[in-house]
Order: C-alpha cells, then sequence, then structure tokens
C-alpha cells in the first residue's frame, strides 16, 4: 500500500505528505502488514516528537485507541488515553478537518438532548460551520468525561472505544453510523449491551395463514394464501430491552428493514417492517376479507414480537382478540378495514409522539451518568476584591448533610479517613498547569474554598475529591471519590469604577446548624440542586455604585425565576414565573446581599434564575443569570 492511498481516506494532503516523515501514515502501513504493536510504538513515538515541536495530530491519538481496543490490548490503554487528548490540544482544523470532524460525530449521539445549556445545537452548529474550536472542545468533553482525572487513564474514553470496537464487529448489516455501524452500534455505544433481546426473521408461518385465510372446503383460499405471500418480504428484524433508561418500565429498540427490504435500521414502528405495496388498494385482492394486506402482515409482525413482551405483547392481544372476535362470533372472513385501520394508526401515533416508557439518561456507563454513588457539590463565582477580580471556588462534599446532590453521601462513614479536594488548572489549550490539593475533615464540614487571581486568559478549572483512608498501604486504602465537577468561567469582572458590576450569582440553602459559617466564603451552602421545601438562597455583589446627593449608594435588585427546558422558557399559566423586585441602599459603593425566595408553590424541575441589579443614580443596569434544578 503507498502513502498516498492512505491519505486519500483521511482527507489530508497526499501530494506533500510521505510515510518518511508523516507517523500516522508510517503506523498505518504497519497496521495494513498486520503488526499493529509496532504501528503504536510508531504513533507513540510520532505523536512524543510532535508535541515536542508544539504540534498535534488527532488521527494518531484516534488509531491508537482505534488499534488498542479493537485488539484489547490492555497493557497500551493508559497511553491510548494520553495520546488521545493530547491529539485534540492543537487549532490546524484545516489539515486534521475529517478526522475532527468524524470524532465529533461519533460524540453527539452520546449528548443529552435535554441539557440545560442546550449542547446538541451547539455541536450541530460547530461541525456544520466546521469551526476551529471544535478541536478543543473535544478535548474538553473527554476531559470531562474521566472518572479519574487525577491520572493519566481515562476508563470513560476506554469504555467508550471498546463499545465502538465491539459494534464493529458485531453489528455491521449497515455501516451508516458515526461508528461505521448499523443502528444497533449507536444504541451499543450509548447504553451497553440490552438486558433483553430477540432477533429473527419476519413472516407468517403456514399455520398462522390457515388461521386467518379459513379453507371451508373451496380452493379459492388456498390461492388467495399464496397470494398473500407475495406481500410478506421477511425482513430481519432485532428487538432490544434495557432496564435502567426509564424509571418505570423497560424501554424497548426495534431495528430492522425499513419497509421490509430497505435498509436495516433504528424503526420508530413495527409499520416500518410492512413492504409499501402491502398498503395499496390493489392489495386487497389477495385478502379474503377484502381488506389491505398491510393489516395481515401486522398482524403476523404483532405476533412475532409478543414473544418478548411490553407493548408488542398487549398490542398483539388486542389485534388478536378482535380479529378472532370478528372471524368467530361474527363468522366474518376479517375485521373491517376501518376498525384495524384505527388500530394501526392509533399504535403509530403512539409510537411516534408517546412512545412507552422512552430513554430519559444519555448513556449507561460505569464511569458517569445515574450510576454515580457520590455528587460533588461545587460553584465558581467570579468577585472584586479591592481592586482585584477573584474566582472564588467552593467543593462541599458532607457525609453527615442532608443537602441536596449529596444524600447519598451519608451511606459513608469516614472515621478512619479524611476527604481531599483537588482543584486541577489547565490553560486556553487544555493543558494541566497546575494542581491544588486540600484535605478536610468530615468533623469540620468537608468544605474547601479556594481564591484565585482572575486571569485574563481563558482557563478551565476540574474540582476532584477523593476520600483518603489511613491503613499500611495507602494506595490499597485509597478509594476514589468519583464527584467532580467543571467550570470555564467567564473573563474577570471591569474594576472601572465609573461603571457598575456585579459579581456571578450564588445560590443555594440557608446554612444548617452542623455546618460551621466561619468555614463558608458566602452566607449559605452552595448548590444549584434545591429541595422545593426549602427556600432558595441568593447571594451577590455589586460594586462601584453610585452616590447620590445625600452620599447613600442607591439600587434595584430585579429577580425572575422561570422553569425552562433547554434555553426555552416554559409558559405555565398555573405556575407563572416568580417575580421579585427590591429597593437597598448602601452606605459604600460595594454591597453585599442575600435573598430568601419562596420556591414551594413551584412544579419540580429546571428553572433559569435572571438577577438584573440597577443602579438608581447613574441608570446602568447589569444582570447575571443561573440554571437551578428544583427536586421533591
Amino acid at each position: 500500500m503507498c502513502a498516498v492511498g492512505v491519505l486519500a481516506g483521511t482527507g489530508a494532503a497526499p501530494a506533500v505528505l510521505h510515510a518518511q516523515t508523516d507517523p500516522y501514515v508510517e503506523g498505518k502501513l504497519l497496521l495494513a502488514d498486520d503488526d499493529w504493536v509496532q504501528a503504536l510504538e510508531v504513533w507513540e513515538r510520532g505523536a512524543q516528537a510532535l508535541a515536542r515541536r508544539g504540534e498535534y495530530d488527532p488521527r494518531i491519538g484516534v488509531a491508537y485507541i482505534e488499534v488498542a481496543t479493537e485488539h484489547q490490548a490492555t497493557g497500551f490503554y493508559e497511553t491510548a488515553s494520553e495520546l488521545f487528548v493530547q491529539g485534540f490540544s492543537g487549532t490546524n482544523m484545516e489539515r486534521y478537518e475529517p478526522a475532527v470532524i468524524a470524532e465529533a460525530q461519533r460524540i453527539l449521539p452520546l449528548l443529552d438532548p435535554d441539557d440545560d445549556d442546550d449542547e446538541v445545537p451547539v455541536w450541530e452548529e460547530m461541525i456544520k460551520k466546521r469551526d476551529p474550536a471544535l478541536i478543543r472542545r473535544i478535548k474538553r468533553f473527554w476531559i470531562e468525561k474521566d472518572p479519574t482525572p487525577g491520572t493519566a487513564f481515562n476508563e470513560r474514553l476506554i469504555e467508550h472505544w471498546e463499545r465502538i470496537a465491539y459494534a464493529r464487529r458485531n453489528f455491521t448489516l449497515q455501516k451508516d453510523s458515526p461508528y461505521d455501524t448499523d443502528d444497533r452500534g449507536t444504541i451499543y455505544v450509548k447504553y451497553g449491551p440490552p438486558d433483553k433481546s430477540q432477533a429473527g426473521i419476519m413472516g407468517a408461518d403456514d399455520f398462522e395463514l390457515r388461521v386467518r385465510t379459513p379453507n371451508n372446503g373451496g380452493s379459492r383460499f388456498a390461492d388467495t394464501r399464496r397470494e398473500l405471500r407475495r406481500y410478506d418480504f421477511h425482513p430481519q428484524y432485532e428487538v432490544w430491552g434495557y432496564d435502567e433508561l426509564n424509571g418505570q418500565d423497560v424501554t424497548w429498540f426495534l431495528f430492522g428493514n425499513y419497509e421490509a427490504t430497505g435498509p436495516f435500521r433504528l424503526l420508530k414502528s413495527p409499520r416500518e417492517l410492512i413492504h409499501p405495496s402491502a398498503w395499496s388498494p390493489s392489495s386487497r385482492n389477495a385478502t379474503p376479507g377484502n381488506v389491505k394486506a398491510a393489516y395481515y402482515m401486522e398482524l403476523f409482525i404483532y405476533g412475532e414480537l409478543a414473544k418478548i413482551g411490553g407493548p408488542y405483547a398487549r398490542r398483539h392481544s388486542q389485534l388478536e382478540t378482535y380479529w378472532d372476535r370478528m372471524q368467530g362470533a361474527q363468522f366474518r372472513l376479517a375485521p373491517n378495514e376501518e376498525s384495524l385501520e384505527a388500530f394501526s394508526l392509533r399504535f403509530k401515533q403512539e409510537d411516534d409522539f408517546g412512545p412507552e416508557y422512552p430513554a430519559e439518561v444519555a448513556v449507561i456507563s460505569d464511569y458517569e451518568g445515574p450510576l454515580r454513588e457520590m455528587e460533588l457539590v461545587a460553584t465558581a463565582t467570579r468577585v472584586l476584591e479591592g481592586d482585584e477580580p477573584r474566582l472564588i471556588i467552593t467543593a462541599l462534599s458532607s457525609p453527615r448533610s442532608s443537602l441536596p446532590g449529596v444524600r447519598a453521601l451519608e451511606r459513608y462513614k469516614l472515621d478512619d479517613g479524611t476527604i481531599r479536594h483537588t482543584l486541577i488548572v489547565r490553560d486556553e489549550a487544555l493543558n494541566e498547569v497546575g494542581r491544588i490539593n486540600e484535605r478536610v475533615s468530615s468533623e469540620t464540614g468537608d468544605i474547601s474554598t479556594f481564591t484565585l487571581r482572575h486571569i485574563a486568559r481563558p482557563m478551565h478549572f476540574t474540582v476532584l475529591g477523593e476520600i483518603v483512608c489511613c491503613g499500611e498501604d495507602r494506595r490499597r486504602d485509597r478509594r476514589l471519590y468519583p464527584g467532580q465537577a467543571h467550570f470555564m468561567p467567564g473573563p474577570p469582572l471591569s474594576t472601572d469604577p465609573a461603571h457598575l458590576e456585579i459579581s456571578d450569582v450564588v445560590t443555594g440553602l440557608p446554612i444548617p446548624d452542623e455546618f460551621d459559617p466561619a468555614d463558608l466564603v458566602f452566607p449559605l451552602v452552595p448548590s444549584r440542586t434545591v429541595w422545593r421545601r426549602d427556600p432558595l438562597r441568593v447571594y451577590l455583589e455589586a460594586y462601584h455604585l453610585q452616590p447620590a446627593a445625600d452620599g447613600v449608594h442607591r439600587m434595584r435588585a430585579d429577580f425572575r425565576l422561570v422553569r425552562v427546558e433547554g434555553q426555552r422558557e416554559i409558559l405555565d399559566l398555573d405556575h407563572p414565573p416568580v417575580t421579585l423586585t427590591v429597593d437597598l441602599e448602601s452606605q459604600a459603593p460595594v454591597a453585599k446581599r442575600v435573598f430568601d425566595i419562596n420556591v414551594r408553590d413551584q412544579v419540580i424541575g429546571h428553572y433559569r434564575l435572571e438577577v438584573t441589579i440597577t443602579d438608581l443614580v447613574s441608570g446602568e443596569s447589569k444582570t447575571r443569570q443561573v440554571g437551578l434544578h428544583l427536586i421533591q
């Protein structure tokens, strides 16, 4: 294989790159000769050489982790994690666009469409525009999915690529998904192996046909059965069920040949397994009841799917009961077509607009989502201290607290150890530039506060918590505390005394008795998840207020709490937005205020709190907003 052939598949410029100068190509040539171990070594050396020159090739990291997981070479997994993330450190979108776009498209199915930050449309727009910022957005995504950011090994990333490798070995009736698989591959990468499954070939056997096309002593019905089989194309199908995607019951996914002979894909409804010809009016000529052949096919399809249970069994029971009643008590050859159409359309509408027990989580993983045992409550707040912009990061993980989001911590008793909070600081390229460790004791509330000078350059912060226990073998006794939080704060606050400035909004709960207020930098316990029965406490600071003629500084605070889905407001006449206006005075140009808002009458869900501060002397206004989750 020549180097040009390899590069043509990647979208790079084959005229200027050769195996001797391009480690990615050299590795691909070795891989073509089945020397995958040597290929990994070439890619590792090549990536290191590029990094020393401040250059990065995302193709190398992707190829390395792809080959390592394909061969289940666990000894290479740590290096695979490092090289993959390192490869997305650059900005050369023009040269590596195909590799970057392909990886972004592999991430898209993992995103939650109901996320408060509207991540899906943001990613889709960046992919559409071929935005160079995609490179580091990919790096940030996988950094923030790493359950152990204190180590080089990214377990979630490896799990993801192991699933891709498995899907590529087993689900390739089509290769039109982002993972070069059929749609089963996409579902497998998102959720792992199903809890229930059934596969086979659709179609009516002779017994079913005889039941639904009775002979009654005439040869015409035998001919009818042969005619009816013309519309039975025996599509392949597979159905998967997952127990943990919905809090109520099993979530089902149906795959099959679209319209009986089309591509094998994820289907919305069993109707999509029926060939279009069976819906044609002329198909009535092939059925003894003079109804479209599609309604016979639908009955047979539900009969096959009923074997796995769930909604398919219930629907088949309804159809079978109706057919039996019409063909038995009514002595009809088939039910009337209008009734069968009503059944069919009702089932289709349920599948299209209100599927039973749909997936409520974007992924199932051993390292993220609902399977985490504990959560870390952390916030990042921009403030001014004198004329200096500051960033205050707080971390809370209390086994004794009943705060939302940390109730699971009550199971843990830390009599023989402490919690260590670690703040990992990364630069604009998302390369680590430092870390700060702080040990805290359960006796003091397990609260850490990191106060940093807020520089103008973009920075990324990770807060990590670990339970550190005592013992002879400290490494063995250390248990990872998987809660973590990530922040990319906005620019530093303005220090211009001529213009109004306000801090970020801090939300949480009134300080409970078990906490010492001296351990908290703000007069609340920070949290963005709030029990509905508790007051929502809000804290903010206003700077550079202008004095009135009497020397007093006056401002107005306007609050608006509105329920949202993503960024879209939900209009609810029974539960309109909560609004509050407060006029305040201050003897100084800096005002620090705390407010309690009653949310007892609000429905549970996601909210956006908007706070506008107006300097009543200068007339200037500034608004901050923050997302909240109100729970029962």
